[in-house]
């Protein structure tokens, strides 16, 4: 797997006690039944549990390359957080 930039991946691998990073969360389908690619991006301070109501920033673009982050990072394997394993909603 690769990052779009050095930079975003150096973010995305710290720990998330480490402030800032950048957590690529992936959350479950809208539709029961229905199995999609459902990530969002945020870049957050220190935690010790994700919380969707944690203070963040929304990402759509790699503040280091500009790469629009949807469409770049669809694989699951670039997942940091999920959705009821790693935190509810």
């Amino acid at each position: 797997m690769k990052y779009c930039c050095y930079d975003f991946e150096a973010y995305a691998k710290v720990a998330s006690t480490t402030t800032p990073n950048i957590k690529i969360v992936k959350f479950k389908p809208l539709v029961k039944g229905e199995e999609n690619q459902n990530f969002g991006f945020y870049c957050l301070s220190g935690y010790e549990t994700f919380s969707i109501f944690l203070p963040k920033l929304n990402l759509r673009f790699c503040p280091f390359c500009g790469t629009e982050l949807n469409r770049y990072y669809r694989d699951i394997g670039f997942v940091n957080e999920i959705e009821g394993e790693t935190f509810n909603i």
